[in-house]
């Protein structure tokens, strides 16, 4: 696809097609083309609010890429981080809370977050480990190690890989 075509995917109507299309661009590591993009960040920010999760899953990805980049402030981000915050724990599948996750540790040192915005999700995080497999796996445990390291969950409880109750479980 032609960079004029993807940039105009950027400010299509349909959050999962923009998501996506900003997803393919901050991952190409072309930096004309991520300058390019730059002149679109308002419809970039109004994603990371949206009703689909699995679009704000992918513009939340692609927000951390483009302030690692320097490419936007942090600013923006901070007045929408419980929107990030929500998938953590709500993203329809573990892939996707992983993609959330691998987020965390590049907006906490950018101060986007806080150590103090994160710790209470630090279950979720260990929650997200077990469940992930395969290349997902291998993300989220270099994601948990890092946000260790940084201080931003706590460590595992003893107790958090102890399943009492089944959901199918029926209490009489």
């Amino acid at each position: 696809m032609k960079r004029e075509e993807l940039i105009s995917l950027l400010e299509y109507q349909d959050d999962a097609l923009a998501s996506r299309a900003w997803y393919d661009i901050s991952s190409s590591g072309d930096r004309d083309l991520l300058s390019m993009a730059a002149a679109h960040v308002g419809k970039l920010l109004a994603i990371l609010s949206s009703n689909s999760l699995q679009s704000r899953c992918y513009a939340w990805a692609s927000a951390a890429r483009l302030l690692e980049a320097g490419l936007i402030s942090p600013d923006p981000l901070r007045q929408l981080k419980g929107f990030l915050l929500e998938l953590l724990v709500k993203a329809p599948s573990t892939g996707l809370k992983v993609m959330a996750w691998s987020t965390v540790p590049a907006l906490l040192q950018r101060g986007v977050l806080s150590k103090d915005d994160v710790r209470p999700f630090s279950d979720a995080a260990w929650k997200t480990l077990d469940l992930a497999s395969g290349d997902d796996k291998a993300l989220m445990r270099s994601t948990v190690d890092r946000l260790l390291q940084l201080d931003a969950i706590s460590r595992r409880s003893p107790f958090s890989s102890v399943r009492v109750l089944d959901s199918d479980t029926v209490i009489l």
